[in-house]
């Protein structure tokens, strides 16, 4: 099918060994990918599809992702929006999937609809197993994948700063994406679910409700029955007045309410991850505080930290150990963790092959669990 896209195609598919493996960070945002032991992903484009027909021929194409807009005034999007794939950060369109894969795999420079290579692509923590196999089955069966593994985006930029001194062995991850907020403990380098919490809140709705206040009328543009006479534009045609909704966005990390949503924030969360796991070790919990790890596009707020020291503070008994860091590069280091990991010899020892997907069942899908530290 035509694609409409303004990313180059990759031309060096063909160096790469079978062996080496294809890393994928699939966000509900941005989808990323790349080769497994570099430090950039090949191809980066918005997690969306748009089907529209020409104007002329009727012809139906395939708009993946950022595209030249430009040439969008030879065709008819009126009956064909942007769609993606997720669902409160969990894939469930798998037509839509497929259309994402595909591109993306062109992009790369793949030369035909069978990719000999192995797959690490990300999903989002306690993914449900439906999504999961559903996932599997797609890269097994349409795209002929020798062998496929998961792991979580946010363990994996986790681990990527750990091995930079960012964080510690024992702390919390932290990741407020595009449509919910994850927070992961972890606990001798590995993530530990029963203490995982989530909400779906994330950027999306930090930045929709913004509204431009308007600034109000002067007397002479008070209605009037004289025809609007042509005057140059000056400086304060061109002005937005912002009022105090620029400060009360991102405090929608923290309070959800605001915008009606009845769940906890990122304060709470951290606070509630706390108690499940160290409710009686005192000397783990002070770990975890001494480790609060950040990342995800959100974690760009200017101040976000220190307003999130200030909130766990708050639920923690006086004195408490508090550190809170940032990624390197919040958007980033979880491709750059994937391909670091995917890279390593022993990798493949964490992949499962079509065989293994077929024989053992959903049922072992749902135990399936990448351990982070090799």
């Amino acid at each position: 099918m035509p694609f409409i896209s303004k990313i180059q195609r990759q031309t060096d598919y063909n160096r790469f060994p079978s062996s080496t493996p294809i890393v994928i960070d699939n966000g509900a945002s941005y989808f990323r990918i790349g080769w497994a032991g570099e430090t950039e992903p090949r191809v980066i484009f918005r997690n969306i599809v748009q089907r529209p027909r020409h104007k002329s021929t009727g012809e139906t194409v395939t708009v993946v992702g950022d595209h030249d807009t430009a040439l969008l005034k030879h065709f008819d999007c009126t009956r064909s929006g942007p769609r993606s794939a997720f669902d409160s950060n969990v894939v469930f369109q798998f037509e839509i999937m497929e259309y994402i894969l595909d591109f993306a795999f062109d992009r790369l420079g793949a030369n035909g609809s069978r990719i000999d290579h192995p797959i690490l692509i990300t999903e989002c923590v306690c993914n449900p197993v439906q999504s999961r196999s559903k996932m599997a089955e797609l890269l097994f069966e349409t795209y002929g994948v020798p062998s496929v593994a998961f792991g979580v985006d946010a363990a994996f930029s986790y681990k990527y700063n750990q091995q930079r001194g960012i964080c510690q062995k024992d702390g919390l991850a932290i990741c407020p994406g595009f449509t919910t907020t994850h927070v992961i403990p972890f606990v001798d380098g590995e993530p530990v679910y029963r203490g995982c919490c989530r909400t779906n809140i994330g950027g999306y709705h930090a930045i929709d409700p913004t509204f431009v206040a308007k600034p109000e009328p002067t007397p002479s543009e008070v209605a009037t029955t004289e025809v609007p006479r042509v005057r140059l534009l000056t400086k304060e045609d061109f002005q937005v007045v912002l009022g105090v909704e620029r400060f009360r966005c991102p405090e929608i990390l923290f309070h959800p309410n605001l915008v009606g949503i009845d769940q906890a924030g990122l304060d709470e969360m951290t606070g509630a991850s706390i108690r499940r796991l160290a409710s009686k070790n005192e000397a783990l919990e002070d770990r975890l505080t001494s480790s609060i790890f950040m990342t995800g596009g959100c974690s760009l707020f200017p101040g976000l930290n220190e307003r999130l020291e200030a909130g766990v503070r708050m639920l923690l008994p006086c004195g408490s150990p508090i550190k809170v860091a940032r990624a390197l590069d919040p958007v980033l280091d979880a491709w750059r963790g994937a391909s670091a990991y995917a890279a390593n010899l022993q990798f493949q020892q964490q992949t499962f092959s079509r065989v293994d997907y077929y024989e053992k069942g959903e049922d072992w899908l749902r135990r399936y669990q990448l351990r982070y530290t090799l």
